[in-house]
């Protein structure tokens, strides 16, 4: 099979290869293969292209990203500790403006609660409000010294102990808390279990 033949063959089976056809010794085989040429559809050139251009954008922008970060890491950070002289002041209370809404939240309560024991409850609420406590055993509200109205501390904290009588029926009781600041009103409804 002669050098001729070989080039022709390989030209019929890839016809978009171009080949230079000699009919010459083997190192012009060589020097024809170096020649070759390959015709890419002009969409899959751009696409290429777009490809090779964004690799190099994402190689570039990660170097600098990279080396950014790395010279960021070796500053030193300053973390400022509190003085002693900070550590022992008190924090002041503010006192609420006029028009400012009221409302009342819980804090704590003792339930269930056996009769005969004391019950507690706490409540938060705007400063200085005026704030009463209603408990209702079977419709009957109860009478006791701890149940009587109060006015909420500086930081809103109101609260109220008070004895449950031996007599107090077993079950689930409202207890309804009321806080009134500068006309407005806020009202809380707790429950509270008695049990034997």
């Amino acid at each position: 099979m002669s050098i001729y033949q070989v080039n022709h063959r390989m030209y019929r089976h890839y016809p978009r290869l171009n080949f230079a056809l000699h009919n010459t010794e083997i190192p012009s085989i060589w020097a024809s293969i170096t020649k070759i040429r390959i015709d890419l559809p002009r969409k899959a050139r751009n696409i290429s292209i777009s490809a090779v251009s964004l690799l190099i954008l994402l190689l570039v922008s990660g170097t600098i990203y990279t080396l950014v970060n790395d010279h960021s890491s070796d500053k030193v950070t300053s973390v400022s500790t509190p003085s002693a002289t900070t550590s022992n002041q008190v924090i002041k209370p503010v006192q609420p403006a006029a028009n400012v809404a009221e409302g009342v939240a819980l804090e704590f309560i003792t339930s269930p609660v056996t009769r005969g024991s004391q019950a507690t409850i706490e409540v938060n609420t705007n400063a200085l409000s005026s704030c009463s406590i209603t408990v209702t055993y079977n419709n009957v509200p109860a009478v006791d010294p701890g149940l009587k109205t109060q006015a909420a501390d500086a930081y809103g904290a109101v609260g109220w102990t008070w004895d449950v009588s031996q007599s107090a029926p077993i079950g689930t009781w409202p207890v309804k808390i009321t806080c009134i600041y500068h006309g407005r009103s806020g009202v809380y409804q707790a429950n509270l279990q008695v049990t034997s």
